[in-house]
């Protein structure tokens, strides 16, 4: 997802100066610097922008012929390495191995949403540099076909119903299941066919997300604020929540795109770092 911690970065650095080949699908931030002789010319950086926001964390070493795949909690973040307990486990199960690198292969073959970093810090567009006979490739949208051909398969099997069931929904009362993100509701179509029912999909400003809030922080209406960058999500769900609110300008809405809407937020501020302690 991101990488910058110096440690890492400069074991990679280490790696790819004794031959290692290193490949890096990073979607963030990243200050490792590709392509630089003696020190990284053996590490390739590309970086996958599509439909969905992506927090997966896959490690594959060749190891001389004894592979290694583990799975992650952690970005390559120094906040992550020196300040969060994280964890990272071995997949040892063949078959979900194998899974793990067709993954790992697909979004490296991406040439429809993939970039590459430059020594120089820029990134250059893999589609621009595709050959007209070279067919089309964008990773998430064949994972995302993978993913629900498999869950197809598993239809009728209860086992893998409710793990998919638990896996994708958040459920905050006993009727109630909720998705809370873009990528959650893009899979609303797998989990109808898994049911044969429709899903209940709620997303900002609703406010039974704000309610459920509250009860879970153990506070009032009275005693929160909600803090956004975004009038039509941040600032509509605390005016529908009864909810007092904050507007940053630092983000999407921008103070003369105010006007355009029909209500406003309690107070208005240039940063966070002006919401008084």
């Amino acid at each position: 997802n991101s990488l910058s911690d110096p440690d890492l970065i400069a074991a990679l650095y280490r790696a790819s100066a004794k031959g290692v080949q290193i490949k890096l699908n990073v979607r963030g931030v990243c200050t490792l610097i590709p392509g630089m002789a003696g020190l990284s010319e053996n590490i390739e950086v590309c970086s996958v922008l599509g439909r969905y926001l992506e927090h997966g964390r896959m490690l594959y070493f060749r190891n001389g012929g004894s592979e290694e795949l583990y799975i992650s909690s952690a970005d390559w973040l120094q906040r992550n390495m020196k300040k969060r307990l994280e964890l990272l486990f071995p997949v040892l199960d063949k078959e979900i191995k194998a899974r793990c690198k067709d993954i790992l292969n697909i979004y490296f073959a991406d040439n429809t949403h993939a970039y590459r970093l430059k020594n120089d810090g820029t990134w250059m567009d893999l589609s621009l540099s595709r050959r007209p006979e070279d067919p089309l490739l964008y990773a998430q949208e064949k994972l995302h076909k993978m993913t629900k051909k498999t869950v197809r398969n598993l239809e009728g099997d209860r086992k893998g119903s409710l793990s998919a069931n638990r896996f994708h929904d958040v459920v905050f009362d006993s009727n109630i299941k909720i998705a809370g993100t873009e990528e959650m509701k893009a899979t609303k179509e797998t989990l109808d066919h898994i049911r044969k029912k429709k899903a209940y999909f709620v997303n900002k400003p609703n406010p039974l997300m704000m309610r459920h809030a509250l009860r879970t922080l153990g506070t009032t209406y009275e005693e929160t604020i909600i803090v956004g960058d975004r009038m039509d999500t941040d600032i509509i769900a605390g005016i529908e929540s009864q909810i007092e609110t904050i507007l940053v300008l630092t983000g999407v809405t921008d103070e003369k795109d105010m006007p355009k809407f029909a209500y406003a937020p309690t107070f208005v501020l240039e940063s966070v770092s002006e919401i008084p302690q």
